[in-house]
């Protein structure tokens, strides 16, 4: 697998899915900031080596907590 071109076709992925969550007034996180920091910090992935690991959903969550509080408010 080529990583830049994964790279960038999951930017391509995250503009147009931000593009209709705006259209349909859905909130959008981007979340891949974080997932990216997987490959220099190993602790962010699961031992599977493919999936997040519990510290990545925590950053996730850490992420988009005030945001989604705030909207269900």
């Amino acid at each position: 697998p080529d990583p830049a071109r994964i790279s960038r076709r999951l930017d391509d992925y995250n503009a147009v899915a931000e593009t209709i969550a705006a259209a349909y007034g859905v909130a959008w996180f981007d979340i891949t900031p974080i997932s990216r920091r997987g490959l220099a910090e190993p602790d962010l992935v699961a031992d599977d080596q493919l999936h997040p690991s519990g510290r990545q959903y925590a950053e996730w969550v850490e992420l988009i907590d005030e945001d989604v509080a705030a909207l269900l408010r």
